[in-house]
């Protein structure tokens, strides 16, 4: 249905090229093929009507819609609609083509509609790539004035985490603090998601400048407290029977008890999931 869709994209050529390049924006193939352009840089010359005329078929849909040039002015986006082709019998076949798009037709190529296949089967043509590409949250970092050591807000969707300092991706981590850097290093963060994609890195930080204090996690539902610190988790104002379930990021299960009082227990540093009473709390242990 959709064909090729080349949406928000730039054409360019190798640096110092672009004014001596001269493109068709493709060559008819087989099947009534369907290529558009829509919202697009271009960097090089373009030929009159974008498309080449002939090679092996007629083409359903070849057009270009709102389009402009390196400094930003409208190009012509007038695209040719006569085509041929010449057939095994070495007859000249001739058609012509769908060549523009309306401002309505255009709305229509988005990533959801393009990926949702075409209705006559649902095996077919299905497939959304969004989560691949969705970034995770940006994180936030900070530190204890003097010491080497910083941490981070984290993400729940992310995986791990990119650390960079001075201007080099040093470490992939999956806790939220980091041990390993020098006072005045300038670091950054970024979360990854489960598909590998970055989030925008986090503002530069210098270490040991920060103005934390390191208890590492609190968080407050239901006026139970659920604390991370150094080797520990402790839970707060916890007054009826319940079950403690305590999970790594991984999912698995690491910790089970069943209380109904404060209670404070040693476990190893990492980011945990803590499920009390249905709900669920992230806690990090450094």
């Amino acid at each position: 249905r959709w064909g090729y869709v080349f949406r928000n994209t730039t054409i360019t050529a190798p640096k110092g090229k672009e004014a001596t390049t001269q493109v068709y924006f493709g060559r008819p193939w087989q099947n009534a093929p369907r290529t558009v352009f829509i919202d697009t840089e271009c960097r090089v010359k373009t030929y009159d009507g974008l498309w080449y005329p002939k090679m092996g078929a007629i083409p359903h849909t070849w057009a270009v819609y709102n389009m402009w040039n390196a400094n930003k002015y409208p190009m012509s986006t007038e695209s040719i609609k006569d085509y041929y082709y010449t057939n095994d019998a070495g007859e000249t076949i001739k058609g012509v083509a769908k060549n523009s798009l309306t401002d309505a037709e255009a709305a229509t190529y988005t990533l959801t509609n393009v990926f949702a296949g075409d209705g006559t089967d649902a095996n077919i043509g299905r497939w959304n790539p969004a989560p691949f590409v969705e970034k995770t949250v940006s994180p936030v970092v900070n530190g204890e004035n003097g010491s080497t050591v910083f941490s981070w807000t984290g993400d729940e969707y992310a995986i791990c985490y990119v650390v960079t300092i001075n201007g080099k991706a040093s470490d992939f981590v999956t806790t939220t603090f980091y041990e390993k850097s020098n006072l005045n290093d300038v670091v950054s963060v970024q979360s990854v998601n489960e598909y590998g994609a970055l989030s925008n890195p986090s503002a530069a930080f210098t270490v040991g400048a920060g103005s934390a204090t390191f208890i590492d996690s609190v968080n407050e539902v239901s006026n139970i407290s659920v604390i991370g610190g150094k080797g520990i988790i402790s839970i707060r104002n916890l007054e009826v029977d319940a079950q403690i379930d305590v999970y790594a990021c991984s999912g698995a299960l690491v910790e089970k008890l069943n209380v109904n009082h404060n209670v404070t227990f040693g476990i190893d540093s990492g980011n945990y999931i803590v499920k009390i009473l249905d709900k669920s709390y992230k806690v990090v242990v450094r």
